[in-house]
């Protein structure tokens, strides 16, 4: 008995006309992150231990190139990723991936200038150029005509498409426009130099430091109610331990992120 014929494929009953477009993080977040991840990078590109890092990358490249047991670009790729999770890991006890990446650009940059210089064997560490900007979000456009699916429905799903397009739009632009510099900014960038101060440098800075400095910067800009001695009610303690609360949410949102959007469970840090 020959094979019934396979019927045609029946119309999706309850398809999905939401395209709203996902970010991995908020906009206003990403920019929040960027000011805090330049306030903590600034801390650790200047931590006396980054010469020294800098100086041991610099020696195993250069053993790299005379090993000519292996191809070169794979010995590279080989060693600089050990050393730089090595010294973001071990070194520097840091949890987050990206500020390998951040010393890498750094390195790169200290190099040049270490070899347009005199070459004396002393380091003087880099940075790139800081751009308060955001990366534009994971953004994948693509629409297909659905098996059965009829002209009116795949037009009301091209109007959703156009919608959020326009919404992403408007927000990329409202973003642009906040990225110009205010207080909040020098603020956030303050959280990621304290945090720094606190996590990360030998020997580490207390909470009692930290606000005690700033007691003392709020004194020196007038600010009445600073204008006496550090005590350990002054509110300058409260807010050193929100800025560090927020330093670590905001510096941990990059390895929070789900691969298709929305923030996801939240790591150490």
């Amino acid at each position: 008995m020959p094979d019934a014929p396979t019927p045609p494929p029946a119309p999706p009953s309850e398809p999905s006309l939401d395209f709203t477009s996902q970010l991995k993080v908020p906009m206003a977040e990403a920019l929040r992150h960027v000011a805090v991840r330049d306030g903590f990078m600034d801390g650790v590109l200047n931590d006396p231990r980054i010469p020294t890092i800098f100086t041991d990358w610099m020696e195993a490249f250069t053993k790299a190139e005379k090993d000519s047991t292996a191809s070169l670009w794979s010995n590279l790729e080989r060693i600089a990723r050990a050393s730089v999770e090595r010294a973001v890991r071990s070194d520097l006890n840091i949890p987050w991936p990206w500020v390998g990446e951040e010393l890498l650009g750094s390195y790169l940059v200290t190099m040049k200038a270490y070899l347009d210089g005199p070459r004396d064997g002393r380091v003087q560490v880099q940075r790139r150029p800081w751009r308060p900007a955001v990366q534009a979000p994971p953004l994948s456009l693509t629409l297909e005509t659905l098996p059965g699916e009829t002209l009116e429905h795949l037009t009301a799903r091209l109007e959703g498409l156009a919608a959020a397009l326009t919404d992403f739009v408007a927000r990329a632009k409202r973003a642009r426009r906040r990225r110009r510099p205010s207080k909040k900014v020098a603020l956030r960038r303050r959280w990621g130099r304290w945090y720094y101060e606190r996590h990360v440098r030998r020997p580490r800075r207390s909470i009692s430091d930290l606000a005690r400095a700033l007691h003392q910067a709020k004194a020196e800009a007038g600010e009445a109610q600073h204008a006496g001695a550090f005590v350990d009610e002054c509110d300058c303690r409260k807010a050193v331990k929100r800025g560090l609360r927020e330093a670590g949410r905001l510096l941990d949102l990059p390895r929070q992120e789900r691969p298709h959007g929305g923030v996801g469970e939240k790591g150490a840090g």
